[in-house]
């Protein structure tokens, strides 16, 4: 199990098993998840997966989790550091591949 201060972690049951998930809304008090756009969801989904104190460290999540567009410049760039996701093409989508650094 990741490092999980935020408590974000759940585990749910599937017809394939127990599977562990990372709750936004656990983040809720650092910023308006509502109006966030998905895209960065996605990565905040992400950086709460990987968060392991070290490479992803509270301050990248939170940073993140507090996204407002009108301020971009002021997320640091760890936010983002192991992320990688490849979305697929449709005909609304092209095809996209997220940096990784790991």
């Amino acid at each position: 199990m990741a490092h999980d201060p935020f408590g974000a972690s759940e585990t749910i049951s599937t017809p394939l098993g127990e599977r562990e998930i990372f709750r936004l809304d656990a983040l809720s008090s650092f910023g308006d998840l509502d109006a966030m756009p998905y895209s960065i969801k996605v990565l905040l989904e992400s950086v709460l997966r990987n968060h392991d104190g070290r490479t992803v460290r509270d301050e990248d999540v939170q940073a993140l989790a507090g996204y407002d567009a009108s301020k971009v410049e002021d997320v640091p760039p760890a936010s983002c550091s192991r992320t990688s996701r490849v979305c697929p093409p449709s005909s609304t989508w092209r095809r996209c591949v997220l940096p990784s650094s790991a």
